[in-house]
């Protein structure tokens, strides 16, 4: 996806993205071969300057790149290249505040494996582990799992967050991840 998208180069946005792909231009090469007409010879050069920079960085394997230049709520667009380096992250905790209240489970998912981490067992593992994913999927995490974890164990999590809340959101799916899941005909079962 990011080989296919301009939304992380200065100057377009989601309508101008989709101008740059309804005049035939799709992916980087395309880009270099092409004629922006569409912008001015400053922003055509501009573009291309910025989207050299984005094909060396996703061939570093740095996320972090494209999420200091995308709004979140675009974030879904690193996950195809990043699949491999990214890990689910969910939290239960004793409470909602993270100044009086503890974590007593975390799992991860990295797409094959789960991993649990458990309050009197091996939680204090969690922060060696969660350093191998370069990209975390929450639900609502920014607000809450991130904070409590950085309160709890005082760590930051520098992943670039894919927040599915958002993400959903923009789909027309607003509430918990349950109601989203309901909405949306999943069923956990028991």
């Amino acid at each position: 996806m990011l080989k296919n998208t301009f939304i992380h180069t200065p100057g377009p946005g989601t309508k101008p993205e989709q101008k740059i792909w309804s005049s035939g231009i799709h992916s980087r090469n395309d880009l270099l071969k092409g004629d922006l007409f569409l912008f001015t010879p400053t922003k055509r050069d501009t573009l291309k300057r910025s989207t050299e920079e984005s094909h060396e960085q996703l061939s570093k394997l740095n996320p972090d790149f494209f999420g200091t230049r995308m709004p979140s709520n675009q974030y879904w667009r690193i996950f195809p290249e990043f699949k491999e380096s990214t890990s689910y992250l969910d939290i239960e905790t004793t409470g909602l505040e993270s100044l009086t209240n503890k974590i007593r489970t975390i799992a991860l998912y990295d797409g094959s494996s789960i991993f649990t981490y458990i309050q009197g067992k091996n939680l204090d593992q969690f922060k060696e582990d969660i350093q191998k994913y370069k990209v975390l999927v929450i639900y609502n995490g920014k607000c809450f799992d991130v904070a409590f974890i950085k309160g709890f164990f005082g760590m930051e999590l520098n992943q670039v967050h894919i927040d599915l809340r958002y993400l959903l959101r923009s789909l027309g799916y607003a509430g918990s991840l349950k109601g989203c899941e309901k909405k949306a005909g999943i069923d956990r079962g028991n």
